[in-house]
């Protein structure tokens, strides 16, 4: 829900209650997975809770991130301000990094085929809905009771990072017609034209980059030399085109001059933006390591450490903010030095797993690995991974990257072997198939 979409769909909730209903849905499959995990789907294991399939190191660095994601719960816990709705939703992010081993093997028993399959789906549902949406086709609507956020309503550096995604995720998509993925991908890069967000275009450029230089598509002996000049062609178009727009570029294309330093107002508002966060940073900071106890172990979860330190007002002046737009300084002010240097680790363990093993056929492995670091990029510049839609998103592509699954998985296998039984049952009483 969070890929398909974007930050309105993570934030479905049930009326009144802290859970919104992705984290019931991954709960509930999470739930009926430890159920069976005394009675494996495949035969060759005991349980669901053997060795993760992946490399021996890579599983030890994920051992130890979910550990640590304990630890920062367990602080977060104890020093905040009691169990709450706030103080719940705080630890969120991190009770989806300490079930990944979970994850990776989920993603194993579904098998890549039909995981892509699914992401491949979600994909293109997001390009139904924000393309419309970022070109003013489509405005947001209210949605009574279970709404959170209003439908549609777009988030520029998430979704533009989706956008990118999809556009790596469709090219490399064998089942989907040539003339439908011509059109999705320039729904995409339409759509990250009209953003106007360059984090979100930084983002998404560096997803596309990672999966496109990962899988080489102009070593391909027959398919190569068309791919290099039909990039040629589309290079020598959109070059001379940001070149005349670069300074004084349409409405549309505004998001071409935050990327480049220039003298127009569109760069320095940017800039003004940027510079506001600086502050608010160095507020938030200041206010943790003026207490002791604070700057070792944080405020706690559940209290609401941007707007005690004053820096809300450098940030959007939303009561509502409770973060830094930096995921490593919101859970500083949060856990402490003791929480921030866990974080840290996390980051880093689940990211060397995601690269410390081999990659798996096609493209499964690059994607995760692509769409993860740039949820990171986007998560040193927003909200993101303090939020649904950018904890579940990264969750995913980390287990998508480093779980080693069969093409089929474990359901497909097991259908098999069911289907061979019934066909030496049939054939022993005289039937037919």
């Amino acid at each position: 829900m969070a890929v398909a979409l974007g930050r309105w769909g993570s934030y479905l909730k049930l009326p009144g209650g802290p859970f919104y209903l992705p984290d019931i849905a991954v709960g509930l499959g999470v739930l009926l997975y430890v159920i069976g995990g005394t009675k494996s789907i495949d035969e060759t294991n005991k349980s669901h809770f053997n060795r993760l399939p992946t490399s021996a190191f890579a599983q030890h660095l994920v051992i130890c991130a979910s550990l640590l994601s304990v630890l920062c719960i367990a602080i977060g816990a104890a020093i905040g301000g009691g169990a709450n709705i706030l103080a719940i939703r705080d630890a969120m992010p991190f009770v989806y990094f300490a079930a990944i081993p979970l994850f990776i093997r989920a993603i194993c028993t579904l098998g890549s085929k039909l995981v892509f399959r699914y992401l491949c789906t979600a994909v293109i549902l997001h390009t139904i809905w924000i393309v419309p949406a970022k070109i003013g086709l489509l405005t947001p609507i209210a949605i009574p009771l279970i709404g959170g956020v209003p439908a549609f309503t777009t988030r520029n550096d998430f979704d533009m990072l989706i956008c990118g995604l999809a556009i790596a995720v469709i090219a490399c998509a064998s089942h989907l017609r040539n003339s439908l993925k011509v059109l999705l991908i320039v729904g995409n890069l339409t759509a990250i034209t009209f953003s106007g967000s360059r984090a979100g275009m930084i983002a998404g450029i560096v997803a596309v980059s990672i999966i496109f230089i990962s899988i080489k598509p102009f070593g391909d002996r027959l398919r190569g030399p068309i791919r290099l000049a039909s990039a040629c062609a589309v290079l020598s178009i959109v070059i001379p085109l940001f070149v005349i727009f670069k300074d004084n570029p349409p409405s549309w294309a505004v998001g071409l001059q935050k990327l480049l330093p220039n003298d127009s107002d569109t760069y320095a508002s940017g800039q003004n933006t940027w510079n506001a966060r600086l502050y608010a940073w160095e507020r938030l900071i200041n206010y943790t390591n003026s207490d002791d106890e604070r700057r070792v172990f944080g405020s706690g979860f559940g209290v609401n450490p941007v707007r005690d330190s004053g820096a809300l007002e450098f940030l959007s002046g939303d009561p509502q903010v409770r973060a830094a737009h930096n995921f490593l300084i919101t859970w500083y002010a949060f856990l402490g030095i003791a929480g921030a240097v866990a974080v840290a680790a996390i980051v880093v363990l689940l990211i060397a797993a995601s690269f410390s093993s081999p990659r798996t056929p096609g493209q499964f492995t690059d994607i995760g690995r692509a769409c993860s670091i740039g949820v990171l990029l986007t998560a040193l510049g927003g909200v993101i991974l303090e939020s649904p839609f950018g904890y579940m998103t990264f969750t995913l592509s980390v287990a998508m990257a480093i779980a080693r699954p069969s093409e089929g998985g474990q359901i497909g296998r097991q259908m098999i072997v069911e289907g061979a039984k019934d066909s030496g049952r049939l054939y022993e009483k005289g039937g037919t198939i």
